[in-house]
């Protein structure tokens, strides 16, 4: 990028539109206004080998990917099942409908299962949205806050006499007395 001379707020909107845009740099180009294309003339730079539309195509691209990997690892048999091709067009159209909104690349996949099964794909196949679900569960179960465990202060407390009646278990994979 050039010397701001957008701002940074301007800048980094600019560059959010762009690289977001479903049909690539060159098209938003094309629909921009006078002044966007301005704006983004003077805001991103360019060298005879790296023009500003690739340049630019390099983060739209690795955005999309990058989206795409996080649907690929949050919902692996759903992506299976469906094959590489079925699931290029299922997550393109899901990332243009959902562009992510938060800076945690793992609560993307989050409106996944709803927009599967919205989505011609589950007439296809009957009950994808419903594996994409169980599948998103057992993402968000991962990422469950750790319950506490016990430690040696724990143990220690409990007297000599009550150790025969107690009884441990594991739930959520801590371990636990009760």
């Amino acid at each position: 990028m050039s010397g701001s001379p957008a701002g940074l707020a301007a800048t980094q909107a600019l560059f959010w539109r762009v690289i977001v845009w479903p049909r690539g740099v060159q098209d938003f180009l094309q629909h921009a206004s006078a002044q966007e294309r301005e704006l983004f003339d003077r805001t991103f730079t360019e060298t005879a080998e790296f023009t500003r539309i690739a340049r630019l195509r390099v983060y739209a691209q690795a955005y999309f990917w990058r989206l795409f990997e996080v649907v690929g690892d949050q919902f692996p048999i759903t992506a299976w099942l469906l094959g590489p091709k079925r699931t290029h067009n299922l997550v393109t159209d899901f990332v243009l409908d959902a562009p992510s909104q938060s800076p945690d690349i793992r609560q993307f996949g989050a409106a996944f299962p709803g927009f599967t099964t919205a989505h011609g794909v589950e007439r296809q196949m009957p009950g994808l949205g419903g594996l994409a679900a169980v599948e998103r569960a057992i993402t968000a179960a991962v990422d469950l806050a750790d319950e506490p465990r016990l430690n040696v202060s724990d143990l220690q407390g409990i007297a000599p006499a009550q150790w025969p009646q107690r009884r441990f278990a594991v739930t959520h994979l801590s371990l636990i007395h009760i």
